[in-house]
């Protein structure tokens, strides 16, 4: 393996709810230190977590203790700017191009989601030579899929749990006069036996019943066996509930967004 291809990281991921910050040996595809705050707290916590990785990063073989930094996401400027002043020399705004190492069947594949080019980017290297289904489930959860050939197919996108319970309290009267449902922090039961735990019931075994129909479509349309690989703060809330074995890769994310840095 080359220096090149091992490397230390900073990798930042910047969603609609919340922003994940990594140190990724991009050779061994491990997240060494990660920080999760709100988006809302950027300017905040990040210059926290940049210096962390700055000490990692010192005490690293010299070969690997590069400067650079791959940002996924929005508010990528405020990012840049708050790293720069501590002394990351290498920042790159991860978006698609065409020397990555995939295909994409997509049109205009430069509008494709940071998040999702990263996570298909984990997936060809860590599965090389292997269908691989990709469930990243957050505000929104995406479900992709890339071939043993190399081939990112496109996907789906759907709400998040959130979503749904904030859309129907939004959408329907009735329910307007109520607390917004929060999300559940345990298992839900089946059937609900109040309005809340109905909606939540709805949200989260609803989710569940699409995951495992879309897995199913794309074992038809890929042929052959696929490994599914599962990522993002919602999958707790349906993982108990699917019906299809699979892989949490809690930093797949993250790792993605790292090794991006290796096709500049």
């Amino acid at each position: 393996m080359s220096s090149r291809d091992e490397q230390f990281v900073i990798a930042v991921d910047i969603g609609s709810t919340r922003t994940h910050v990594g140190c990724v040996n991009t050779g061994k595809r491990i997240c060494l230190f990660r920080r999760d705050f709100l988006s809302s707290e950027l300017d905040r916590c990040l210059p926290e977590a940049v210096r962390r990785i700055k000490n990692i990063i010192s005490s690293a073989p010299a070969c690997l203790a590069g400067r650079q930094a791959v940002i996924a996401g929005g508010r990528a400027h405020t990012a840049e700017k708050i790293m720069e002043k501590y002394g990351v020399t290498s920042i790159t705004r991860l978006s698609w191009h065409a020397r990555l190492p995939l295909r994409f069947r997509y049109d205009r594949p430069e509008t494709l989601g940071a998040d999702r080019i990263a996570d298909a980017l984990y997936a060809a290297a860590a599965y090389l030579r292997r269908n691989v289904i990709i469930i990243d489930s957050g505000t929104a959860i995406t479900v992709d899929a890339v071939s043993r050939s190399a081939e990112f197919t496109g996907g789906v996108i759907l709400a998040g749990i959130e979503i749904q319970l904030y859309g129907l309290h939004a959408a329907t009267g009735a329910l307007r006069a109520l607390p917004v449902v929060a999300i559940p922090d345990k298992r839900i039961p089946f059937p609900g036996n109040s309005t809340e735990i109905c909606m939540q019931a709805g949200a989260a075994h609803g989710t569940a019943g699409a995951l495992n129909h879309l897995v199913r479509k794309y074992r038809s349309l890929l042929g052959g066996k696929c490994l599914v690989l599962a990522t993002g703060g919602g999958w707790n809330l349906t993982k108990k509930l699917v019906d299809f074995d699979f892989i949490e890769v809690p930093d797949m994310t993250l790792i993605g967004t790292a090794l991006y840095a290796l096709y500049q």
